[in-house]
Formats: C-alpha cells, sequence, structure tokens
C-alpha cells in the first residue's frame, strides 16, 4: 500500500460558490463562505418480497439516485442575504456552481431549503443555507465558460 502525502490530499482553500444571475447572463459569486459540505448521492432501494419466497430472503432493486444537498456556511452581507431571500421566496429552480481550487467545478439546478440567521453578540449575522439539488450535480473540468444550457 502506497503512502498518502500532504500533496494527495486536496484542501477546500480557494473554493467559491456562485448563483446564476440570468439578467447579467453570468455566475455571482455569493462571498464570506466559511464552508461546503455536499452530503453527497445516494440510491433508493426498493425492497420486494413475495408471499413464499423459496429462499426467505427480500429481494431489493435499486431505485433512483438522489443528488443530496450541499450546504454552505455564510456570513452575511446585507444585500447578499436578501438576494438568497429572494431566491428562497420564489417558486422554481435557480443554477449554482462550486469553484473547486483546481478551477473544475460542480454545477447544479436546484433551490434554497434553509435560509437561516444566527445572531449573537458580539458576532457577525451568519447561518448554514441549504441548497437541494433538483437533478444530477455535474462535475465539470473547467468552470471557464460554464452556465445554464
Amino acid at each position: 500500500m502506497s503512502e498518502v502525502t500532504k500533496n494527495d490530499i486536496a484542501t477546500g482553500v480557494g473554493a467559491k460558490l456562485y448563483y446564476w444571475d440570468a439578467t447579467l447572463s453570468e455566475y455571482v459569486p455569493i462571498t464570506e463562505v466559511d464552508s461546503l459540505s455536499w452530503d453527497g448521492t445516494s440510491r433508493n432501494v426498493v425492497e420486494v418480497g413475495g408471499l413464499n419466497p423459496t429462499d426467505l430472503h427480500v429481494r431489493k432493486l435499486q431505485g433512483l439516485l438522489n443528488a443530496g444537498a450541499l450546504t454552505a456556511a455564510i456570513r452575511y452581507k446585507f444585500d447578499q442575504y436578501l438576494t438568497l431571500k429572494t431566491q428562497e421566496e420564489t417558486r422554481g429552480n435557480f443554477y449554482y456552481l462550486v469553484e473547486l481550487p483546481d478551477g473544475a467545478g460542480l454545477e447544479w439546478e436546484g433551490f434554497i431549503s434553509e435560509l437561516p440567521i444566527n445572531f449573537s453578540d458580539g458576532e457577525v449575522m451568519q447561518g448554514d443555507v441549504s441548497f437541494q439539488i433538483d437533478g444530477k450535480m455535474d462535475f465539470i473540468s473547467s468552470i471557464e465558460g460554464a452556465g445554464p444550457v
């Protein structure tokens, strides 16, 4: 087994989060993001059984894939909060993009399902925003020219 070195481990430093602004026809950065967490894909499992299984075991069928959600810990700037609040209150999907430190990206269509604000003495307004992924999250080799088709 080969040894894992520091250069083999990817860090998130330099990752950026964007939303698509249809009026500008470009991705606009969501600033002050402290961390990003994607819970990854999962597959629904359908259990099938008959009344008289010969081996007394349940059969399982592969169901649909679920791309899950992405959570971003954000320190809010007020105008940015209002933009995200408008997106949350608007029915329908928006386009989002995470730029990875190496220039590749994760692009998806979805909506904001949670937009909390935490207030505390001496702290900035912040919250963990949840973006639901509707459909498939696409891995792209470069964000150059990325955007809805």
